[in-house]
């Protein structure tokens, strides 16, 4: 039996987005990036947020009501937000969910296919696959749990996923890889929702 836990990783301080990111207002109801991206996560019974630059304003804006792990090394580098999670798991984790706060198009049905595969290739890393690239969202058994640890500066967890080629297990993401990192980003999610809504 596997335990999956969940650690979204929100704590950068978007320099290349020239504002807060995290507090983007992505839809018509004025929800806010980081709300948004959660919602594919919100099925998840163990899942925590890692908050670094601007954490107590993204808190109140936002409304979160997760548990929230405090990155206070954030300017070292992603890898100090996977460590952080790491070391925040409950001891009954057997499996890390790593997800990232700006990855607009992963949606709750591609989080449930990625948790399926999990517990069909429990001891696999189950990742994102899109156009051949692969990455998170990604699903890490606990003895991989080590290299995690031994990220740094600015090293994700692609660097342990390229590692281990043979213990991979897939799952393709349907909507496509959609970060939103610029204010062009932004603006290009923005007009294809109202598209879709015409």
């Amino acid at each position: 039996m596997i335990h999956i836990c969940t650690v979204i990783l929100a704590a950068g301080q978007s320099q290349r987005f020239n504002g807060i990111k995290q507090l983007a207002k992505v839809n018509s109801t004025g929800k806010c990036l980081l709300q948004y991206c959660l919602e594919a996560y919100a099925d998840m019974p163990d899942i925590s947020l890692v908050l670094g630059a601007n954490a107590e304003q993204i808190r109140q804006q936002c409304n979160i009501s997760l548990p929230v792990i405090k990155n206070s090394n954030w300017q070292h580098g992603l890898s100090t937000s996977i460590v952080e999670g790491v070391n925040n798991l409950p001891e009954k984790c057997t499996h890390m969910l790593i997800g990232l706060a700006d990855h607009i198009s992963v949606s709750a049905t591609h989080i449930q296919q990625l948790c399926d595969a999990a517990k069909q290739y429990p001891a696999h890393i189950i990742v994102s696959q899109y156009e051949g690239i692969e990455g998170v969202p990604a699903i890490f058994p606990r003895q991989f749990f080590k290299g995690l640890l031994a990220l740094s500066g600015d090293n994700g967890a692609k660097k342990i996923i390229d590692q281990y080629p043979q213990q991979i297990r897939s799952v393709a993401l349907q909507q496509g890889w959609l970060d939103i990192d610029t204010q062009t980003d932004l603006q290009n999610w923005l007009s294809s929702q109202k598209e879709t809504r015409t």
